[in-house]
């Protein structure tokens, strides 16, 4: 019996030993040995077997498996020296070796050719190592030979300081900023990190963890049963959730800080199969001998899988019966998908197992380049021959990118790998600063605006000051929920239930937002700041099923056994109905009045690259052509054709009967200048990137912008001003002119209504 109650029968061969394991499940483990007890074969739960061969010296040399590949192994020297030289995969790709005179690895090749070197001191530490690329990696060694220090390829030096029982104590990273780690015995008691904050540790019998101490005093508790099982667990708020189990040990129900239980259950071999949630709802989860075969959820609708010999998924099928598929090669490698309505998308690969090729439904294909000496992508060129070009330091960092216009971004970093700067084709650069722990400090971007970020002791945001003085300020609870938000508009405050649901935000204006939730945390009301009522439904599956607003009307919505939503009924009466097709498109789409009449009808067809190749609104179509980039060239019907750069930017537009339109861009891919008719228009952008000035036809509106890029003002060709003003979650709450104040209300980033006066 097992420890999870589950009976499993043991056989043994003549040899006593163990070859064949089972359970109420069937046979899990099946092997065979030879006379001199080396594995010759295993069978897995459904009888796949894999097969293993043998030289004079005992050396794997061959092993075929499932599916019939066959992996070599082919070896140098005799009896104890003799050692792995190459490994051939099923694909006939070689790895090899080569050692020094004691046995350890000297190079290592890849089946690209790249070459990887170690050294070693006369203990058989490594002491450097060498990569393809050029870069070379230093250790240094105690006398104990334990890792001292480490210099990356870029001379980064990371140190390391050990206790009496080998315990790391103490870590320097490369700016000499230090973590340090208190031991009483084996146990952690405290970790205090480079600005000296604190986490603290206790445990009871057997050194099970008892208590989590964070560095603003808050307090996690755990509590155990006397098998050492954890049952309970109090947050620092003082919310308890809890464990329970069977008598083989395994969690039967969970319940959470409201005490709402969630149950699991088990099949014969101890898998669990079933999941049932605090409404009774079930999950189930179907097994073969090997894997999970299907999943039926609390509708009934199942979904299936399908395995090939070596347990690779190679088959999905949705409730309704559409299937995707995933064909292999012997080495593992996905060759090709094929979608629910056949269409096949191909992959290839070089020798080191990148991906080299992607050809879509369509035939074009996507290719990526890799750099002679390293593994690492130097390009990827598009079906047109675009190409976008990456270059690396020798810490695999990339330190500029090259778009197919030839324009360029090039990246910094700090000796710690923490990116420092960005500065594009135009020299307008960002740059960002750090405070011991990593978390950003500083940040001046390429406006010349610099902006301050501060933590609390367990770094999470606590304010942003701006440059000009402004500044946005958060608290938290215990948990981690964000209690009060101050910002340019005033102050947000928030409460939360025991689960750590949102259940009350007051907002500036003495607008205040109420929640509740039903048993699995689904928002079952909302009450507005007018006092309205919203109010939910659920399915069995979670899905919104209605949603009922102040003045009693209901909208409603159904779904297909694929979750797809099949109609939608309106507050007011009205219908949509859609239709899919096998990949989850749209395809029709039917409004209907209060009398079921089709007001309008819309269908829209693609083609197998997934491009929408026409639609059709009440018998009037449109017919869309993209070139091999997936770009809009020509649009029949409106009778328009589109042209582009080598970067996707759109460079003409014209539409029969009209004049055409050019635009041309900078080397940031910014719209500079579009000549539309007689009319040109040019466009003036500040150093983010946002455009100050749009001048059309002589007549100019400009734009200002807040510290963080939004809007802030708009001035039209007439003077008049729009001001708007956001929250610090990034909202805008109140948009204000001459005549007029509008504030807008967030149902937390939905929008619910807007407040004018």
């Amino acid at each position: 019996m097992r420890a999870d109650g589950v009976l499993v029968t043991y056989a043994y061969d003549q040899n006593r030993m163990k070859v064949r394991e089972t359970t109420p499940a069937g046979t899990m483990m099946s092997v065979a040995y030879d006379s001199k007890h080396r594995l010759v074969a295993s069978d897995d739960p459904l009888g796949n077997r894999t097969s293993y061969q043998y030289d004079a010296y005992d050396n794997l040399t061959t092993m075929v498996a499932a599916d019939g590949g066959i992996t070599t192994y082919v070896y140098e020297g005799t009896g104890s020296t003799r050692r792995l030289q190459q490994r051939i995969d099923p694909l006939g790709r070689i790895s090899s070796w080569t050692y020094t005179v004691d046995g350890l690895v000297k190079t290592a090749t890849d089946p690209r050719g790249l070459v990887t070197t170690g050294n070693y001191d006369s203990l058989g530490n490594v002491v450097s190592v060498a990569y393809s690329d050029g870069g070379i990696a230093t250790m240094f060694y105690d006398v104990l030979n334990r890792l001292e220090s480490r210099i990356d390829p870029l001379n980064r030096r990371t140190t390391y300081v050990y206790d009496a029982a080998d315990h790391v104590v103490e870590v320097r990273n490369p700016l000499n900023r230090v973590t340090t780690y208190l031991y009483d015995g084996c146990l952690l008691q405290a970790e205090v990190d480079a600005l000296n904050h604190r986490t603290t540790y206790t445990y009871g019998r057997y050194g099970r963890q008892i208590t989590v101490k964070n560095a603003l005093g808050h307090v996690t508790t755990t509590s155990y049963d006397n098998m050492g099982y954890p049952v309970s667990t109090m947050d620092a708020r003082g919310n308890v959730t809890t464990t329970m189990y069977d008598a083989a040990k395994r969690v039967t129900t969970t319940l959470d800080a409201l005490g709402y239980a969630t149950t699991y259950g088990y099949d014969g071999a101890g898998r669990q199969d079933r999941v049932t949630d605090a409404l009774g709802h079930s999950y189930v989860t179907v097994y073969n001998a090997r894997e999970i075969i299907a999943t039926i959820d609390p509708l009934g609708n199942r979904t299936s899988f399908t395995y090939d010999d070596m347990g690779r998924r190679t088959q999905v099928e949705t409730p309704l019966g559409y299937k995707t598929k995933t064909l292999y090669d012997l080495a593992g490698q996905t060759t090709t998908t094929v979608d629910a309505l056949g269409y096949t998308t191909v992959y290839g690969y070089n020798p080191a197992g990148g991906m080299t090729t992607l050809t879509n439904p369509l035939g074009f294909v996507t290719t990526t380049v890799y750099f002679a000496d390293s593994n690492r992508v130097e390009a990827t060129v598009d079906p047109l021959g675009h190409r976008t070009s990456s270059t690396y330091d020798l810490a695999g960092q990339t330190r500029s990118r090259r778009d197919a216009r030839g324009n360029r971004i090039t990246f910094s970093y700090l000796a710690t790998g923490w990116l420092y700067s960005t500065e594009n084709e135009l020299g307008l650069r960002t740059t960002t600063t750090y405070d011991a722990v990593g978390n950003p400090w500083t940040v001046l971007d390429a406006n010349g605006w610099l902006k301050t970020l501060v933590y609390d002791d367990v770094y999470q945001n606590t304010g942003i000051q701006y440059g000009d003085g402004t500044r946005t300020t958060f608290a938290y609870d215990p948990a981690g929920n964000r209690t009060t938000m101050q910002d340019e508009t005033g102050a947000t405050t928030y409460a939360y239930s025991a689960r750590n649901e949102t259940t009350r935000v007051s907002l500036p204006g003495a607008y205040v937002i109420q929640y509740q939730y039903d048993a699995v945390s689904n928002r079952k009301l909302m009450m507005d700041p007018d006092g309205g009522r919203h109010t939910y439904a659920y399915d069995a599956n979670d899905r919104l099923a209605s949603q009922t607003n102040p003045s009693n009307r209901i909208y409603t919505l159904q779904y297909d056994a694929d979750s797809r939503n099949t109609t939608v009924t309106t507050a007011f009466g009205g219908t949509r109905a859609m239709a899919y097709d096998a990949l989850g498109r749209i395809t029709t789409q039917v409004e209907y009045n209060l009398s079921m009449v089709a007001n309008t009808t819309l269908v829209e067809a693609y083609d197998a690259g997934g491009r929408k190749v026409s639609t059709t609104r009440s018998g009037v179509s449109t017919r869309f052509g993209y070139d091999a980039a997936d770009r809009l060239v020509t649009q029949a019907g409106a009778r328009a054709t589109f042209a582009y750069d080598e970067v996707g930017n759109t460079t003409l537009k014209h539409q029969e009967g009209s004049s055409p339109v050019t635009m041309a861009y900078d080397a940031a891919s910014r719209l500079t200048t579009m000549q539309d008719g007689p009319t040109r228009v040019t466009f003036t952008y500040d150093g983010n990137g946002s455009t100050t000035r749009e001048e059309r036809g002589g007549i100019s509106t400009n734009y200002a912008y807040d510290r963080e890029n939004r809007l802030r003002e708009t001035t039209a060709p007439d003077g008049t001003k729009t001001t708007m003003l956001y929250g610090g979650d990034g909202l805008r709450r109140v948009k204000r002119n001459a005549s007029s104040t509008v504030t807008t209300i967030w149902d937390k980033s939905d929008f619910l209504g807007e407040v004018s006066a």
